[in-house]
């Protein structure tokens, strides 16, 4: 499986865990993700089967090329039964990594077409019922993620209203529905803290979304701009 970034890697785990569920513990997983990141949310979930992470290179030119063709002979070593590409860019890279990986079957970008109002969950959902027998996508469950007893004791609602990429403001939530859901917690849970949370050129966007909460929300509010996730 090749994924990307952290937001698509959750969004895979309901298909990912049906599959594992599925399949049982003799079967593999190989997934290629962004950074090490994205492989701990991976490695907090308590899987049937062996879930196996690779990174993406970060390097450039001969370097990039070098490594990510030593990625896919490590794959193609694997001798997959199936390959699926729920988040590249390109059919025709989709299809030259196919080739590249030799596996049994393919489910590629371009094949499944995302439909109007489709979760992002039901969508990479749909690129393993070609090839995991009996999946379907009614059953489909977020699995429970381990966390630390210290993170876990502590209620917080972390808000990530903006989206960083021109090319998918399509996608972002109004703000007023950030307001009304940050404005629910505060009244649902008295204790709970809640970050409004994105990278340091998005801070006006989150202050003017926190000036907008009510005065039980706004005092439990806090606006988190770290530099860099990790």
């Amino acid at each position: 499986m090749l994924h990307h970034g952290l937001g698509d890697v959750i969004s895979a785990l309901p298909a990912l865990a049906e599959a594992d569920r599925l399949l049982g513990p003799d079967a593999a997983f190989d997934i290629v993700v962004k950074s090490p990141l994205e492989a701990s949310v991976l490695d907090a979930v308590r899987w049937q089967g062996q879930v196996r992470t690779y990174f993406v290179s970060t390097r450039r030119g001969i370097q990039r090329a070098w490594a990510t063709t030593r990625l896919l002979l490590r794959l193609r070593c694997q001798r997959p039964s199936a390959f699926i590409t729920p988040h590249v860019s390109s059919t025709r890279t989709a299809r030259a990594l196919s080739l590249a990986v030799s596996a049994r079957h393919s489910v590629l970008t371009g094949t499944i077409a995302p439909r109007l109002n489709e979760h992002k969950a039901h969508y990479y959902a749909r690129f393993f019922e070609p090839v995991v027998a009996g999946f379907e996508r009614s059953k489909l469950r977020m699995p429970s993620i381990n966390v630390a007893k210290e993170i876990s004791a502590s209620p917080r609602l972390i808000l990530a209203p903006t989206v960083g990429t021109r090319i998918e403001q399509h996608k972002a939530w109004p703000p007023s529905h950030f307001v009304n859901l940050a404005d629910a917690a505060a009244l649902r849970w008295s204790s709970a803290t809640i970050e409004l949370f994105g990278a340091p050129p998005e801070r006006p966007a989150l202050e003017m979304i926190a000036a907008a909460l009510s005065p039980e929300a706004r005092e439990r509010a806090a606006i988190v701009t770290p530099a860099t996730p990790l």
